[in-house]
């Protein structure tokens, strides 16, 4: 349930990722919490107010897309406060290739190479942004506030193909779940995985996998997957051969007219490649709105056990609002 009334409130914060080299080595984290204001003269001068939490939360790490800042999901995280988890996005800037910089999700190239992939994460942000909020849950405004048992990795855009690739509990035993949207795990060619490879994907976690109709920039983006025509959508092959099938955890949702930055908001016109996409032909408002609930409904199924949310996900299945056109289940 989303409460409206929350006070959702953010704390910035750093953390050194190893194997970086400054100044390319910090990860500027934005953390969402639920928050009360005593109205005292020290929150006044400070803005910081004390977390409202009497229960440690779930906590949900966000991997925003390349050259995509944090804030562009800030409208999500307060929304997922709201339905009672902790949310956390970060900026991490470094070299994607040689002479070009910009945000990454904390991209490990290696680990994504043929004969590697799957003995390591591919990002090596994750786990020192884990052990920072370990430290941040002992003292401080947050402590105590953090379910660090009960961790979702979530993403949009490249951020969202790091979260699948990352979504192993032999590499993080607390995880519980991921969520993506406008993300794929096809492999490119400079890899040296075979043709036709689809790397495995929330190996053994529940996966709420989401796609636009309208996405631009991943149909103007097919160049780097030689062979494939128009009409090939990697998203959609991911969640069929990507996911391990039988468990019945994995979802797949495709929003009716949304665009490759439906989750993405607001659009920041002078970074990434939101100029390759298209318009929406539905109101994004309105596709906000019903991604937030379902989001919220995969997460308080999975992560909280909520039998009341595994309905809403089957209604959502069996009568899908108006800005979903697909759902399936496997």
């Amino acid at each position: 349930m989303i409460e409206e009334s929350t006070l959702v409130r953010s704390l910035w914060d750093a953390v050194e990722v190893p194997g970086l080299q400054p100044p390319y080595n910090t990860a500027h984290l934005r953390i969402y919490y639920a928050a009360t204001n005593p109205h005292t003269l020290e929150v006044d001068m400070s803005g910081i107010m004390p977390a409202a939490a009497s229960t440690p939360a779930p906590v949900v790490i966000f991997l925003g897309g390349v050259n995509i800042g944090q804030d562009s999901l800030r409208w999500l995280m307060v929304e997922l406060v709201k339905a009672g988890y902790v949310a956390v996005t970060f900026d991490l800037v470094g070299e994607q290739m040689p002479g070009f910089y910009g945000t990454t999700p904390g991209l490990d190239l290696g680990a994504l190479k043929a004969g590697v992939y799957g003995t390591r994460p591919p990002s090596i942000a994750i786990q020192p942004i884990l052990d920072r909020l370990s430290e941040l849950n002992r003292e401080g405004t947050l402590a105590g506030t953090l379910d660090l048992d009960r961790i979702v990795l979530g993403g949009h855009s490249g951020g969202g193909t790091v979260a699948l690739e990352c979504a192993r509990t032999s590499y993080f035993p607390s995880l519980r779940a991921v969520v993506t949207y406008a993300a794929h795990t096809v492999p490119a060619a400079v890899l040296g995985h075979p043709e036709g490879t689809v790397l495995e994907a929330a190996s053994d976690v529940p996966a709420l996998v989401m796609l636009g109709t309208e996405d631009g920039t991943m149909k103007r983006s097919i160049s780097r997957y030689p062979g494939k025509d128009a009409g090939w959508n990697p998203v959609i092959q991911t969640f069929e051969e990507g996911i391990p099938a039988g468990r019945d955890d994995a979802w797949l949702v495709v929003w009716e007219g949304a665009n490759h930055f439906g989750m993405g908001y607001p659009l920041d016109p002078t970074c990434a490649r939101g100029f390759l996409d298209a318009d929406p032909t539905m109101d994004a408002e309105l596709t906000r709105t019903d991604m937030t609930r379902v989001i919220v409904d995969f997460l308080n199924c999975y992560v909280r056990d909520d039998s009341s949310a595994e309905s809403s996900l089957q209604q959502l299945q069996s009568n899908p609002p108006l800005t979903v056109k697909e759902v399936r289940r496997r």
